[in-house]
């Protein structure tokens, strides 16, 4: 999973997007790989922002961002909506939520969101490569590792 990155500081959007979907699908509130784009879901992610994102961190929390640009990723794909006008950047949920009804996860990765033991292990992962400033290259390795193996199941 690319992320964007500030001089050294790695943006922290997407591992919260993430993050905010564990939560959620761990809750009960998202029961299939459809992730679809909701008050619920935009008020989870300020949440887990809060809880995992510095003030001072120079970032701020727009979720319209990661939601888009995770469909560089081969485990996120976007689904256009019926008002879609295409945009190659969307810093508002505005436009984003006007061209797309959601996003669709793959399968073995939303199956392992399911499972409370990968479940707190891909949160691990994604809290140490993405958020700890202490990480190591080692722990983005292991992301990359994970998600290519879920992907090549799928």
């Amino acid at each position: 999973m690319s992320v964007n990155k500030n001089k050294s500081k790695t943006a922290p959007h997407k591992a919260i997007l993430l993050l905010t979907i564990i939560d959620m699908i761990e809750a009960g509130e998202i029961s299939s790989p459809f992730i679809q784009i909701t008050d619920s879901l935009k008020d989870n992610f300020k949440r887990v922002w809060n809880a995992n994102v510095s003030s001072r961190s120079g970032y701020e929390p727009r979720m319209s961002y990661p939601f888009f640009h995770l469909s560089s990723s081969p485990f996120w794909e976007l689904i256009k909506s019926g008002s879609y006008q295409g945009q190659t950047e969307y810093s508002s949920m505005t436009s984003l939520e006007r061209d797309y009804s959601g996003a669709i996860i793959d399968v073995s990765l939303f199956r392992l969101m399911k499972d409370p033991i990968s479940r707190d292990k891909i949160r691990t992962l994604l809290k140490a490569a993405y958020l700890d400033n202490r990480s190591t290259p080692s722990s983005l390795i292991r992301v990359a590792t994970l998600i290519a193996l879920v992907c090549s199941v799928a």
